[in-house]
């Protein structure tokens, strides 16, 4: 193995117990699952060694006085809610994880989730499918199109808004710990962080259609935005986002673009801000993606990028980690000295005041490969 590569879960720059909106930016060319499964494993993994190192250490009035400090709920067990959007099923989620050394998901493969789990997955799309086939009888309306509208023989279509707002109800629910599957005893279970993965919003949205997937996405956000806010206790928990998204509109605008003008500055990804030039461009114009707006929404972008010379053997493509303007950061790597703020970033960390792509900025850049068990993270020559 090259010296160069370290385990991908090495490099990233998040910290599990810091609730953060995270955006993964991926394309056709190069799909993200990879890296929401790596930050999964990685969630489990340090809640599970936090949690048996310092067992013995946790306050016993912790739940009799209804409150956790920090460091308590740090060393708590950790919950996730995975929805996926897109063909994936709660057994290939949960078969990934497991490749990846992460048994979170093991009652899925052994058929035996009852709801005590602490990493919850449901599989939208296939419900969707369910619920279309049972309602629509295997039929849309007049407009070929998913509704809302009643036909007397065929009785009530699928209604996706109405879906999105039951969807939103229950991750209110579980974030609250009122989920109804869950027994007496779960309910007064301490728990520490719990995290929402949003898997391929893109292939939700072109099932339900971009409007109702985006306003979903922004009420969730607002949702957490609120939820954080509040006193932490153990029946109000805080809780962080991993959103991932399609690039591909972008990556194609960049690319025509480049070609065009011979200019390869910048990167075509969410983090690399090289769409807000050509606003006047007519091409960017009628190309303008929803998936666009949601980087205002969030504090961190993982861009997943193409490699400009294409695949090879020991590369697939790179990952460029950013902070948006307005977000919280990472939460890794700040150290405060004589009342000033310094990032301590790693040799491949990268500053730039002049690009014409973006602002002050301070990005994480790896390449990356894929190998059979998991992924690893290429160091870039400074």
């Amino acid at each position: 193995m090259n010296a160069n590569t370290v385990p991908l879960q090495d490099v990233l720059p998040w910290r599990p117990d810091i609730p953060r909106n995270i955006l993964i930016c991926d394309s056709i060319e190069t799909d993200g699952s990879f890296l929401i499964s790596t930050m999964v494993a990685q969630l489990f993994s340090s809640s599970s060694s936090s949690s048996s190192s310092s067992s013995s250490s946790l306050p016993a009035s912790a739940s009799a006085s209804g409150c956790i400090d920090q460091h308590t709920r740090k060393n708590l067990p950790t919950r996730a809610l995975w929805l996926s959007g897109n063909s994936s099923t709660e057994r290939q989620v949960a078969s990934t994880l497991k490749k990846l050394g992460c048994d979170a998901g093991a009652p899925y493969l052994r058929k035996e989730y009852s709801g005590n789990s602490n990493l919850t997955i449901r599989s939208l799309a296939v419900e969707i499918t369910n619920r279309i086939i049972h309602t629509n009888q295997g039929k849309n309306n007049q407009d070929g199109m998913i509704g809302s509208d009643t036909d007397e023989n065929n009785g009530k279509f699928f209604d996706s808004e109405a879906y999105l707002k039951q969807i939103y109800k229950e991750i209110k629910a579980w974030i609250n710990y009122n989920n109804d599957d869950s027994n007496d005893n779960d309910k007064n279970t301490d728990f520490g962080m719990s995290w929402i993965i949003l898997d391929d919003v893109t292939a939700l949205s072109s099932i339900l259609g971009e409007t109702l997937v985006y306003c979903f996405v922004e009420s969730l956000l607002s949702l957490l935005c609120q939820q954080n806010d509040k006193d932490t206790s153990v029946k109000s928990t805080q809780c962080g986002l991993i959103i991932r998204c399609s690039g591909d509109v972008d990556q194609m605008s960049y690319k025509i673009s480049g070609n065009e003008d011979n200019d390869h500055s910048g990167w075509a990804g969410a983090g690399g801000f090289a769409h807000k030039i050509a606003i006047n461009d007519t091409l960017h114009q009628t190309l303008i993606p929803w998936e666009r707006a949601l980087e205002e929404s969030v504090d961190t972008i993982v861009d997943i990028l193409p490699l400009p010379s294409g695949f090879s053997r020991e590369a697939h493509g790179r990952l460029i980690f950013s902070e948006t303007p307005n977000g919280r950061g990472w939460g890794r790597n700040i150290h405060k000295s004589d009342n000033k703020s310094s990032i301590s970033a790693s040799s491949q960390s990268r500053m730039s005041t002049s690009s014409k792509t973006s602002t002050n900025w301070n990005k994480l850049i790896f390449n990356y490969s894929i190998q059979d068990n998991g992924a690893r993270a290429i160091r870039l020559r400074a």
